[in-house]
């Protein structure tokens, strides 16, 4: 008697199996806002000197800025600074 190989997981349209769920921890990033370049739906923002990745836009919906001395600071799901190369 074989045995039957396991199933195969679920797959779209197109034979993948479905994207993993973004990581939606949230990571502290040092960052600093280019003035004039952001909208009302998203920030512009770069690497303070020495930081990692490149300048780019992130959606006002998914970043909270620090208060006070701490407004060089963003906090924003981990998928997001991954996405931008700023961790």
């Amino acid at each position: 008697m074989k045995r039957r190989p396991p199933p195969s997981p679920q797959r779209d349209l197109f034979g993948r199996p479905p994207d993993a769920p973004p990581d939606r921890t949230p990571v502290t990033v040092p960052l600093r806002e280019v003035a004039g370049s952001s909208t009302d739906k998203a920030l512009f923002l770069a690497p303070m000197p020495g930081g990692k990745g490149r300048a780019g836009f992130a959606p006002r919906s998914e970043v909270r800025r620090g208060e006070g001395d701490q407004a060089q600071f963003f906090t924003m799901p981990r998928w997001l600074a991954v996405e931008r190369g700023w961790v």
